[in-house]
């Protein structure tokens, strides 16, 4: 059994149809491995952290009050918090599958708050990854959904939720 805390730096930036994402964040970080056997092993990821900036789509945004219409954005920027975790399984040293989750939450101070009221966004991500070792190489699948919620508190202005799933598949060259 090991454990490492650690401080982190992250920059997160997503775009698909239902997140456009993007923020720079601090936190804390727990790894951690677990020997199961001689040749399995549970390692885990936890992560804390608060965003100083983050922006991210929001169909209110046109409303935010600019004196030159060229410089608008079509996305709400402000201060945030998330937390992400990822449980993965070893088989010799290779991973072989994951289970993963992500969740924002961001207060907007500016952008579509200047004329919705209190607004902020949650966002989710998280997914499942399998990998099939062939020797030196292997065939790996991944699959994620990502949701949006935003929230605006003015009559008149809905509350927004847009989710969007992927599927990728990829090829691993493993170097040991």
């Amino acid at each position: 059994m090991h454990h490492v805390f650690g401080i982190t730096q992250n920059y997160d930036f997503i775009n698909n149809n239902a997140v456009e994402f993007g923020g720079q964040s601090f936190g804390g970080a727990l790894f951690s491995e677990w020997r199961l056997s001689e040749t399995w092993d549970l390692r885990t990821h936890i992560n804390i952290h608060g965003y100083l900036l983050g922006a991210v789509n929001s169909e209110y945004a046109f409303l935010a009050v600019v004196p030159d219409r060229e410089r608008l954005r079509e996305y709400d920027m402000g201060l945030g918090a998330g937390a992400w975790g990822r449980v993965a399984f070893t088989h010799r040293g290779r991973e072989i599958g994951a289970v993963r989750y992500r969740f924002v939450y961001l207060n907007t101070l500016n952008g579509s708050a200047e004329v919705a009221g209190d607004t902020y966004h949650i966002l989710h991500w998280g997914g499942v990854q399998a990998i099939l070792p062939l020797g030196r190489w292997g065939i790996g699948a991944d699959a994620t959904a990502y949701v949006r919620s935003s929230f605006f508190e003015l009559i008149g202005f809905d509350t927004v939720r847009q989710d969007v799933g992927e599927v990728r598949l990829f090829g691993v060259f493993q170097t040991f």
